[in-house]
């Protein structure tokens, strides 16, 4: 057509079915035409666009920025195109952030006429972009993007600076391996061949080697991703040498114990086996005097001569259950019925020196059987 600028109900017609916004401007940068998705897109009606331009629209420094960019279009010649975002927000409806495509419009002469541009609506992905961006950055574990069939840096976050020594500059466009991050190239390998066999890693644990030499030890999880077009990996890392290294004292805590408890048992396994003799002599010869001299000994005699040989039996009772008590670990537990009555009369009468001597008054009612040990 005259001008370059197509018949804008011509071209509207067709293109008001599309849901991309498109729109062209002639030589002078008045709209000769656009389509609804456009308007929708811009907020202002048809009948205010066409004819008009960026300066009757929009404030004089916000519409010498949109001039100078299709003079600069127009100054590349027929083969030239523009692409870069800018914000939208002076109709009706909310800020856009929108992306523009550009080219210029030719004569039939092949002179450059005007401009036809889409613009593409990205603030959804703009806003997916910055939350993904928040979220990385504050992320406690480390984290990285790296380009699947390269290897090479895209990303790292603070997490990964700080645990690794380097500076964020210092890692892009590079690989783990120039970087020397891999203790060895044992666990680069290791962790290669689980990725391909399980095609992702979860808590896979590893050894990193920062900037300053130092290595510690990380668990990492990785998964393949698809960004911008890029096959990649993002990885996830903890460094978990401090819980390591309080594994290691637990180990070394609980070792301990056991072998404590293996002294314990044996030591009251001797004493118990040592103090029976002891306690079978004097039940002996406790029961020998009073066969023998009983009638001598009067009836004081005789009762002395009962709480020595019952204190006797007692204690022979007590180093038994001592005995029996250090083989729990070896010897599955048995538990029988256990008078309670019985129970508390045998303490109350191991006791009955010191309840004599201070005067207490024990109470006792009522007992029930219970299954259990009776000596512990």
């Amino acid at each position: 057509s005259e001008g370059g600028a197509p018949p804008a109900d011509a071209v509207a017609h067709l293109l008001d079915p599309l849901p991309i916004p498109v729109f062209w401007k002639d030589r002078a940068g008045r709209y000769q035409g656009c389509n609804r998705a456009f308007v929708d897109l811009i907020g202002l009606p048809l009948e205010t666009l066409i004819g008009h331009t960026v300066h009757d629209l929009y404030p004089a420094e916000l519409a010498d920025k949109y001039r100078a960019m299709d003079e600069e279009l127009m100054a590349g010649g027929a083969d030239a195109v523009q692409r870069y975002e800018w914000g939208i927000g002076t109709g009706p409806g909310p800020y856009r952030r929108v992306q523009f495509h550009k080219a210029n419009l030719l004569d039939a002469a092949g002179a450059v006429a005007g401009v036809v541009g889409m613009a593409q609506d990205i603030t959804e992905q703009v806003l997916l972009e910055h939350k993904f961006t928040t979220v990385f950055d504050v992320c406690p574990d480390a984290l990285a993007l790296t380009d699947r069939h390269t290897g090479f840096y895209m990303d790292v976050n603070k997490a990964f600076e700080e645990a690794l020594g380097y500076d964020r500059d210092e890692v892009l466009g590079r690989t783990s391996v120039e970087l020397g991050i891999w203790e060895t190239a044992e666990y680069r390998q290791e962790m290669l061949a689980q990725l391909v066999a399980q095609g992702n890693l979860r808590n896979f644990e590893t050894r990193f080697r920062r900037k300053d030499g130092t290595a510690f030890t990380a668990l990492i999880s990785v998964e393949a991703a698809v960004l911008d077009g890029r096959d990649c990996l993002v990885m996830s890392g903890t460094d978990i040498t401090a819980r390591k290294h309080e594994e290691m004292l637990l180990r070394r805590t609980a070792d301990e114990l056991h072998r404590s408890n293996a002294e314990l048992e044996r030591f009251a396994y001797v004493a118990a086996h040592d103090l029976q003799e002891p306690c079978r002599t004097i039940c002996s010869f406790a029961q020998l005097l009073e066969r023998r001299c009983g009638d001598a000994l009067g009836e004081d005699g005789r009762d002395y001569l009962t709480y020595l040989s019952d204190g006797a039996q007692r204690m022979r009772e007590l180093v038994q259950g001592l005995l029996g008590y250090s083989r729990l670990n070896s010897n599955a537990l048995r538990f029988d019925n256990a008078e309670l009555q019985d129970i508390v009369a045998s303490a109350l009468a191991d006791l009955a020196d010191a309840i004599r001597h201070t005067g207490a008054e024990i109470c006792v009612g009522a007992l029930p059987a219970v299954r259990g040990d009776a000596v512990q």
